[in-house]
Parts: C-alpha cells; sequence; structure tokens
C-alpha cells in the first residue's frame, strides 16, 4: 500500500498541475546569481562616447 501512495504522489489533483523549472529557470540558479551579485542592483548603465578612438 505504501508504494501506490509514492507512486501516485507525483499525480496531480484535478484542475491542478506542477511546474518544475531546470537550469537558468530554477530556483537555485536563482538563489546563487543573487548570492553572486549581492551588490549589484541588476541595471547597468554604459556610457559611449561621440568620437571612439
Amino acid at each position: 500500500m505504501e508504494f501506490m501512495v509514492l507512486l501516485a504522489g507525483h499525480i496531480p489533483s484535478p484542475y491542478e498541475s506542477f511546474v518544475y523549472y531546470y537550469g537558468l529557470y530554477s530556483s537555485s540558479h536563482w538563489g546563487k546569481e543573487r548570492r553572486e551579485n549581492k551588490g549589484d542592483q541588476g541595471i547597468k548603465i554604459q556610457k559611449f562616447s561621440k568620437n571612439p578612438v
């Protein structure tokens, strides 16, 4: 009986769905990025000169 509970555990209830995020969309990736770029505000402004040398 316990086996059946474990087997059916991945089946969502009616009108519900499970969403798994992998790669760049995973929460672990976002947390890692946040820790690495703690001082950054996420917006980078680049200044360009009118006369490039």
